[in-house]
């Protein structure tokens, strides 16, 4: 699973990059101020999905059984 999260956030700083070539490309305003908003959502998705990856896995590194499933398990006999 992240792995797909790490793909996603390098498909959408790839896609920020592209979108800002395009604005810089265009001849008109409206096109630009688009690209750019659209290279500015890119960047602000591949942000947040690397930062949560990043913190996700540090939270996956310090994890403890979850006290919700102690009442299923079985009981030791000692």
């Amino acid at each position: 699973m992240l792995a797909l999260v790490i793909l996603f956030a390098v498909y959408a700083l790839f896609a920020s990059g592209l979108e800002a070539v395009g604005a810089f490309s265009s001849a008109k305003a409206g096109p630009v101020l688009g690209h750019l908003l659209l290279g500015l959502v890119d960047l602000a998705a591949g942000t947040v999905a690397t930062l949560h990856s990043a913190v996700r896995e540090t939270d996956l590194a310090d994890a403890k059984p979850s006290p919700v499933h102690a009442p299923f398990r079985r009981p030791v006999h000692q």
